[in-house]
C-alpha cells in the first residue's frame, strides 16, 4: 500500500470526491470483522507527519484511512474496538497491581 505523503501529488478536489464516495460506500449486510481484527493485531500504514491528504480530508478520511477500511463503519469499529482493548489492558494491568499487593 502507498502512504499518502509530502512527496506524493495529490489533487485536492480529487481526493475530496474519493473521500466523499468513501463516506457514502453502501454498508455490506455484515462488517467484515476479519479485516478490523486482523488492523488491531497488524496495525497498519499511517502518515505519521505532514499528510497532505489528511490536511485536505480530514483525520478520519484521509487516504491512509480509506486505503485500510472498506467504508467508514469499519473504520469507526476499529477505532471502539481500540478503544475497549486499551481499557481492558489498562484493567488487566491494575489487577496484577493490585493482587502483587
Amino acid at each position: 500500500m502507498q502512504r499518502a505523503n509530502k512527496s506524493m501529488i495529490f489533487d485536492a478536489r480529487e481526493d475530496k470526491r474519493q473521500r466523499d464516495d468513501w463516506l457514502c460506500t453502501e454498508e455490506p449486510d455484515e462488517l467484515d470483522l476479519d479485516l478490523v481484527a486482523s488492523k488491531i493485531i497488524n496495525g497498519f500504514t499511517r502518515c505519521d507527519d505532514y499528510c497532505v491528504s489528511r490536511n485536505n480530508c480530514g483525520d478520519d478520511g484521509c487516504y491512509c484511512i480509506r486505503a485500510n477500511f472498506p467504508t467508514p463503519n469499519h473504520y469507526d469499529t476499529y477505532k471502539q474496538m481500540m478503544q475497549n482493548a486499551s481499557q481492558i489492558i489498562a484493567i488487566r494491568i491494575l489487577a496484577d497491581v493490585i493482587d502483587k499487593q
